[in-house]
């Protein structure tokens, strides 16, 4: 128009009118269009309407309903929408948009069951796995302290609160069957879970009759089975005492060999008296302290270090000056080290503690 013989404008005239024309004709952009307050609501299903994996079971009903209701609004939505100077057809618009929000609920009732389904398998699960700690009997005093122990764990971390989810998932079967229906599989589960729960008593106070019964038998063995590993300990302190000679640093690769020795000894030692804890606790007996073997693990993987080390600084003493220079040296290099990781006190503990053993 600006170009045309007959109209004359100002090139200033000329530029504003460019850009008036450019702001009507802007307002056709997606991004104008998608905020018109009666397409706004459908924006997420222009964009992604896929349903994250993991939303809650919370979330996933109110967008289910959320969804229903902006369903219902497309049967009274325009033909048309007036934007400024501009008519749309929006026929084909509401067609699609009615096909992807069909889409979504289809997905949401899927996840609302695949996640109640999980719910329930996860319970079921658990449920069981309570039934046949409870159920199990043995006359052998071992396996059956090593049961009695993993049911006093269940009762005192894991029972409680499957019962509680089990409470929280009945009671939210309603809300959940006004959207997506159960099919057998769930019903099925869900009566199992609930038939768990109604025995769950009758099989502790069954469990707890049975062992009380057998007390005296149980209490034998843990005393037997105390004077054994006490007796181990007694062993491995003496064969401890061997680092007490520890103290020529030309041998430290003996000494490292010992060593190799003494680290799964302890280790075996410390999973007897923790594997006797457990029995303990079963009758209620006074637990045996593994604390003290834990600290001799501590110390013997800290002489370790400083035989290590030691031994890596002889090998570089031998490589820069020659072998047997290290001879002239009485001390472990590594107790000046800025860096020291191991001091005079671990040679201390074992003297103190050797001693008081």
């Amino acid at each position: 128009m600006c170009a045309l013989e007959n109209v004359r404008m100002s090139s200033e005239d000329c530029e504003m009118w460019q850009e008036e024309a450019a702001m009507i004709v802007d307002v056709l952009s997606h991004e104008h269009i998608i905020n018109h307050p009666f397409l706004e609501p459908y924006a997420f299903l222009i964009d992604d309407y896929k349903v994250a994996a993991k939303v809650s079971e919370e979330d996933l009903i109110r967008m289910y309903d959320e969804s229903t209701i902006l369903q219902i609004r497309l049967t009274k939505a325009a033909r048309t929408i007036n934007i400024r100077c501009f008519v749309l057809q929006m026929q084909n618009v509401w067609t699609e948009i009615e096909r992807r929000i069909r889409s979504f609920r289809n997905s949401l009732k899927m996840a609302i069951r695949r996640k109640f389904t999980t719910n329930l398998n996860k319970l079921l699960h658990d449920f069981r796995k309570y039934d046949r700690a409870l159920q199990y009997r043995s006359i052998d005093p071992s396996m059956m302290l090593n049961n009695k122990s993993q049911v006093d764990f269940m009762l005192e971390n894991e029972i409680y609160s499957s019962v509680q989810q089990f409470v929280e998932i009945y009671d939210k079967v309603f809300e959940i069957t006004q959207h997506v229906s159960l099919d057998t599989t769930q019903l099925d589960t869900l009566l199992n879970i609930a038939s768990l729960r109604l025995s769950l008593a009758q099989s502790i106070n069954d469990h707890a009759h049975f062992f009380n019964k057998r007390i005296s038998t149980f209490l034998h063995f843990v005393q037997k089975k105390q004077s054994k590993v006490m007796a181990n300990v007694q062993k491995a302190m003496e064969k401890l005492k061997i680092v007490q000679t520890m103290a020529n640093p030309q041998e430290v690769s003996q000494y490292l060999a010992q060593m190799a020795k003494l680290r799964p000894m302890l280790d075996s030692l410390i999973r007897e008296i923790e594997d006797l804890n457990k029995f303990e606790k079963a009758v209620d007996a006074q637990i045996s302290d593994v604390t003290k073997m834990k600290q001799f693990v501590g110390e013997i993987e800290s002489l370790e270090s400083l035989f290590v080390a030691t031994s890596g600084y002889y090998q570089h003493v031998n490589a820069k000056f020659g072998a047997g220079q290290y001879q002239k040296v009485q001390y472990f290099p590594i107790y000046n080290h800025e860096k020291l990781t191991v001091s005079k006190t671990s040679i201390n503990f074992f003297e103190t503690a050797l001693d008081i053993v």
